[in-house]
Parts: C-alpha cells; structure tokens; sequence
C-alpha cells in the first residue's frame, strides 16, 4: 500500500477509528480500531502473535479526564501516518467499500484484494485492462456501524430469490446527479431498480431503504464494524440509511477535553515531571502492582538506588510524593456495561482559571480595569499558558450525538475492557471572560427567555435529539452564543482563522463564562496574540462590535423570525452568515445557538430584552 500520511490530531477530532480516509491514489480505507495501535510485528510468520506495546513517550496523563471517563491514562495517536511497513508507529488499513465498478463495461463485483484490481470481464473480452474503482454508496446507523450497500438484495427487492451470482450486476447512470437516475441491473434475470429512496429517513425514524429492501420484513442493521474486523452478536436492529462514501454526516467524533489543572497546590511537581519522562517507567509500575501493591517510600528507595544519577537531587520522600501522584490515582478499567458517563465536571477548571496562578502548566493573569462597564462583564483574566486535552470516546454516524461510554468502547476496540482511550495533548493561551452573575440571573428570570428556551426544548423533544455536551438553558445558550459572536470579531481584530479560536463555557451551578483560546500541538504553543486582546481597551471594543454586529443577519428577517429551522432543533436565531463557526471552534456542534438572547427578539413576535439590552436599562 502506498504511504498516507495522516496527522496525529485527526485521528482524535475529525478522522479517528472507524472513519474512512482518502488515500493518494483515490481509494478510501476505513482508519482501524486502536487495538490495531502500536502492534508488532506488522508482518507476522506463521504462528507469530501480534502484541500491542504502547511507549512511554506518547502515554498522556491528566486526572481529572481519566476519572470522568473511567481509565487511568490517555495515549497519543501512531505519528508516522499509515502505510504496510514493518513499524509500530503506522497503522494498516481496510479498503472499504469492497465493491468495485468498471466504467468501461458497467461490470460490479466484490474485490478480493488488498488493493483493487482491473476489470476481469475486460480483460476476457480482449479489451485492455481498466483498474475498476470503489462505489461511492454504503450504508450506516445512527449508532456508529457502517456496511456494504445490499446491492444484490436491493436489485432482487429482497434476501430470499436472489440471484446466487453478483459477479451478473450493471450499475448505470445516466448522468444526471439524481438517485433515480442510477440504476442496477442483474443480467442473470434481468431484474433492475434504481437508488431511489435509499437515503430517505421518515419522521418516525424508519428509513425507506430498511421499509423496502426485504419483502414481508424491516431490513436492519446488523451492527456491522468492518474496521474492527467484526460486527454486534445480537445485531443492532436500527434502521439503515445509504450514505456517499464521502459525506460529511459518516462520521462524527465524540470528544471530551479538559484544561489540564496543576495539582501539588498549584503546579506539578519536579519529581512528577522526571518520573513521567523515564524510559523505564513501566518497570516502576511493575515495582508499584508488586504486593505489597503502592508502597511508595519502598518504590522510591529501589527507584533511586537503581538510577542514581537520573533522580540525583532528589529525595526519598520527594520520589515517594511524585510516584502517588503521578501513578497512585489511577482508576479501575471501565466495565463493558457500565452506564453512560455524567457529563464532564468543569468545577475544577473554572476554579482553576478564576484564580491568579503561574505553573508549568497553567498561567492566569487578572486584569484589571473592569470594575465600570456597560457590558455586564464582572471580571477578565488572561490566559498565557494553558494545555489542553481531548480524549475521543466513540463516534456516531448520520447525526451528531453523545454516545454512552460503553458504546463508545465498543466502537474503537474489539476488547473494550481497557485502562486508556486515544488522545492528543495541545498548548496554547486564552481569555477568560466572566459575566456579572446578578445581572444574569435577573435576565434569565424575564417570562419571554423561558418561553424561547421552551421553543427550543419542545424542537428537540420532537426530534428525539440534545446539545452535544450542553444543555437547553438560558445561562448556556446565551453563553455559547456571545462565545461565537465574539470569536467572529476576534477573527477580525487579531487576524486569527475562525478554525483558529475555539470555545469553552461554563454554565452549569454558580459559573458564568466563556474561555476563548487558541492551541497547538507544539511545544511552544502560540504567540501571545489572543492575550493582547485581554485588556479593557481591546476586548470591551471587540464585546461592544459582536453585540452590534449580531443585531442583523444578512438573512433576516427569516434568521430571526422563523423558528422551524436550526441543528435538529435545537437553533433559533442562527446561521451561517451570523452565528455558526468552522466544527473545530465549536465543541457543540454548532448546537444550542439563539441571537434572541443577546438582542432580544427583533422580529417583534416575542417581547423580552437580549441580555446586553437588558444591563443597560
């Protein structure tokens, strides 16, 4: 297979296990499962037994993460991109689909090689070899799984009678970019139908394609996961859609990142950091699992005496300190039927970046000079220095959702009882913009907030959908919808990319703010740009122009005023040419989105007061 070069970060927030990648030479392949990481040898002997070996060097280490997700580490993604070399740090992949199709002679057939071959019917006629090519058709659930188009059973109108040869079928198009105009048709009996309907989902959440496959029976899905090699015993029993190989809703990662907070009251340790770094770190987890299991003085006394001179400086008692926290809070692996995780507890976060602090892993400035403004802005503090880490759960397909932790395990690995899940670590700086709770509080009490909160409550109770990581209440909505405005004039202001920025809110309990920042995978991070924009003459310029540019959508009075359109339900007042940003900037799917709650409703169809009007009566 030839080289494909993938980035480590794709394979956390876009691209991971489970999605299809498009290779050099046009094909796609289907991104394996992480047990297939770190795996020797890539090309075995017979009777060889493949081991999975993960480096010390790319293990990821944040606590708080771990503890909400039920592992005891995170690990970073194989650099090198994917190939079939003999290596540990690429990945082998499944061409996918299987289904081939000559353009020259019509011809369909399944491929039986790693690689697609020429047409054999060609090559029998005479005529000179044509490299066949994949369908651009599959089929997937809601739930993550992903098959082969039925296209035997489809032309047949069902399992039962169908032709016993698929090597007979024609796929024709006509040219014209409609399904009915593709057709297949088998030469064996000369039955054919078009695509017609197969992408079609009904309101009940039926689709035509499971309605109209199999005669007298629903055609379900059967939990088929070809990227790791295997599908659901009980089947999954959900109703399937056909889906272009190369659409955007085949794939939909599911994060959850965190800030990372220094412990050690304040900041990581010396002996944390050495620890964490030492090539021979599993022979100390070795030394720590050994009965009696986490003696640290006794750990700590082996450790040092056996490398002196990398842990010269260092104390006994210091190593014993650094070796629990650094090994010593580690949870159990997660039970394959555990229940859903609760959503991730920013408390300790936002105690984090309220309060002045200088670590290694986290800088926070106040700034001063916010005591009297107009803008209901209570506080701002500049964020320097922050790391970040996005752990990736599962997937879904179709429609962005949230999906449980035990699903999310079974989609990326065959064995889903494991200790760590893929991750990418980033640093980068920020600005941490807190809103005047009492005047909050007082804003979202107003009867005509929780009338159009309720509008969106009831859209997404109809639809059977939620905001990915948020929630339907005026605190978040509002929150999440000045954190998009703002970004949109920051873009502006300091020269970013809107894929640039990114968002953080913190709504839940006593919380109230939005942290904007912008991070890398490098070292260094970035460059300090975002924290000029923290003081009062830049940033409450910047509040003031988003505030008056979010007043007026080029696509009013529609945007506004009609509330049956949004993100399956759960938009009001916004769209793309006012509120929605590029998928990396928004960790909510550009779900939970409402102009209405900063400026009111212009429309005149609801009477309350946007929260930036409603702190300046």
């Amino acid at each position: 297979m030839v080289e494909n070069n993938v980035r480590q970060s794709s394979l956390i927030l876009g691209g991971g296990p489970g999605s299809l990648t498009v290779l050099r030479d046009g094909s796609t392949a289907l991104i394996p499962g992480i047990d297939a990481w770190y795996v020797t040898p890539k090309r075995q002997k017979i009777g060889e037994k493949q081991r999975q070996r993960i480096p010390n060097d790319v293990i990821l280490r944040d606590p708080l993460l771990a503890a909400n997700l039920g592992v005891d580490h995170f690990v970073l993604p194989p650099a090198e991109g994917v190939s079939e070399e003999d290596d540990s740090d690429y990945l082998d992949l499944t061409l996918f689909p299987s289904w081939m199709i000559c353009y020259s002679c019509n011809r369909m057939r399944k491929n039986e090689g790693p690689r697609p071959n020429e047409c054999p019917h060609c090559i029998s006629e005479g005529k000179k070899g044509r490299r066949m090519v994949q369908t651009n058709f599959v089929i997937a659930c809601e739930d993550g799984h992903l098959d082969e188009f039925p296209w035997v059973e489809w032309v047949h109108k069902g399992i039962r009678g169908a032709c016993p040869n698929p090597k007979n079928l024609i796929f024709k198009a006509n040219g014209v970019v409609e399904l009915r105009s593709q057709k297949i048709e088998c030469l064996a009996c000369g039955s054919y139908r078009d695509l017609s309907g197969t992408n079609t989902a009904n309101p009940d959440g039926t689709t035509d394609l499971s309605l109209n496959l199999q005669r007298g029976s629903e055609f379900l899905c059967k939990g088929s996961m070809p990227w790791l090699q295997t599908h659901q015993k009980s089947g999954c029993q959900r109703h399937v859609r056909m889906v272009l190989r190369s659409s955007n809703n085949i794939y939909f990662a599911t994060t959850v990142s965190s800030i990372l907070v220094p412990e050690n009251n304040g900041g990581a340790s010396k002996a944390v950091e050495r620890l964490l770094k030492d090539p021979k770190k599993g022979k100390i987890q070795a030394y720590l699992d050994t009965p009696p299991r986490n003696n640290y003085p006794l750990v700590a006394q082996m450790v040092l005496m056996n490398d002196p001179n990398y842990y010269e400086g260092f104390t006994v008692d210091e190593l014993a300190q650094g070796l629990q926290e650094a090994f010593g809070k580690n949870p159990p692996p997660p039970k394959t039927d555990s229940e859903e995780v609760p959503p991730f507890d920013r408390t300790p976060e936002w105690k984090a970046l309220i309060s002045a602090r200088e670590e290694r892993d986290l800088v926070v400035r106040p700034v001063p000079g916010y005591g009297n403004n107009n803008l209901g802005i209570s506080d701002v503090n500049a964020v320097p220095l922050l790391r970040k880490t996005t752990a990736l759960r599962g997937f879904s397909r179709l429609f962005s959702k949230d999906v449980t932790a035990s699903m999310g395990r079974q989609l990326l690995r065959r064995d889903p009882i494991r200790s760590w899940l893929p991750a990418i670590q980033q640093s980068g700086e920020g600005i941490l913009i807190t809103l005047d709770s009492e005047k909050l509080n007082k804003w979202a009490a107003q009867i005509g907030v929780q009338q159009r909160i309720q509008l969106i409550q009831d859209k997404l109770l109809k639809n059977n959908r939620t905001i990915p990581g948020g929630e339907a209440e005026a605190k978040f909505i509002l929150l999440h919808t000045f954190a998009h405005v703002l970004i949109q004039e920051l873009v502006i202001e300091c020269g970013y990319t809107a894929a640039a920025l990114a968002e953080r809110i913190y709504s839940s309990g006593d919380k109230n703010g939005i942290l904007i920042y912008t991070a890398s995978a490098s070292a260094d991070g970035t460059m300090g740009g975002l924290v000029e924009m923290s003081s009062p003459e830049n940033l409450l310029k910047a509040v003031s122009n988003a505030v008056t540019n979010a007043r007026w959508c080029s696509n009013d009075p529609v945007c506004m005023g009609d509330t049956t359109h949004g993100n399956s339900g759960s938009n009001l007042a916004a769209c793309h040419n006012c509120c929605l940003l590029p998928e990396t900037a928004c960790e909510h799917f550009n779900a939970g989105l409402d102009r209405g709650m900063l400026i009111g409703d212009s429309s005149g169809a609801q009477d309350f007061l946007g929260y930036f009007d409603f702190i300046s009566r």
